[in-house]
């Protein structure tokens, strides 16, 4: 039987009054479950609901509005499920991108990558400046299987990558060691620079799992705001396209 929570102790979770709570279940931030004792109902409270309410506080923090914040919740919350367990603690960063002091060195949530996407679009309707997003992916020796290794190795990984990136650029995981890196205000050139240095970051150590020395490979996907064709278009996905194609075309020659 699933775990629930009573409004108290989700309060005190989450750090919001009990009126917030009343407000955000009336307008859809989550649904609690209705149990009856007696004549009377009581609202109960999944994990699930506490994330989401973690989730939407951040944004309203962040300086949206409480029905803007859920509704960015909904919209990706799919997309936010199917993220693997790897490097979950994600930090609390500020309106400007910055990891706060209890952060982990600048690695933000899928959501937050998606949130500020959508505000550097909407610059763009006023201002002429590039964007350009890259996506890595780290290539590990067939023999690294297990997830906690992977994982500790891109964790420290991650760390590397936060120490250049600039305070305005977002640095998300995503799934199959890939890493998507939102940049606002570098040009392609620029972000071809920056995927050389990464790569010199990735593919430089040497690393020891099972009493077995190696060194991880990497490949670069890259998209460039001026360069899709519809303004609609989704930079995060145009380059995570233009990552697996790099794959595809690699499996081809070796055939």
């Amino acid at each position: 039987m699933q775990k629930t929570y009573g409004p108290k102790a989700v309060c005190q979770s989450v750090g919001i009054s009990q009126r917030q709570l009343g407000y955000w279940g009336m307008i859809g931030v989550i649904k609690p479950t209705k149990q009856m004792h007696g004549a009377k109902v009581f609202n109960r409270y999944t994990d699930e609901d506490i994330e989401t309410l973690n989730k939407v506080k951040k944004l309203i923090e962040e300086g949206f509005f409480v029905s803007k914040a859920a509704e960015k919740i909904h919209k990706m919350k799919e997309s936010i499920s199917s993220s693997p367990e790897v490097i979950q603690a994600m930090p609390s960063v500020d309106r400007n991108g910055r990891p706060q002091e209890n952060g982990h060195q600048g690695l933000s949530s899928s959501l937050y990558l998606e949130v500020r996407l959508c505000e550097e679009l909407s610059k763009l309707s006023q201002h002429r400046f590039p964007m350009t997003c890259i996506a890595i992916q780290v290539l590990f020796p067939a023999f690294v299987k297990l997830s906690q290794q992977k994982n500790e190795i891109l964790f420290k990984l991650s760390l590397k990558f936060a120490s250049v990136k600039q305070p305005s650029e977002v640095i998300s995981y995503k799934k199959d060691s890939i890493f998507l890196w939102l940049m606002p205000n570098r040009t392609m050139e620029q972000a071809h620079l920056l995927s050389k240095e990464v790569k010199e970051m990735i593919e430089s150590p040497e690393w020891d799992v099972q009493d077995k020395k190696f060194r991880l490979q990497a490949t670069f996907g890259f998209s460039d705001y001026s360069a899709l064709p519809r303004r609609e278009s989704n930079l995060l996905v145009e380059a995570e396209n233009s990552l697996l194609g790099q794959g595809l075309r690699r499996k081809s020659a070796g055939q």
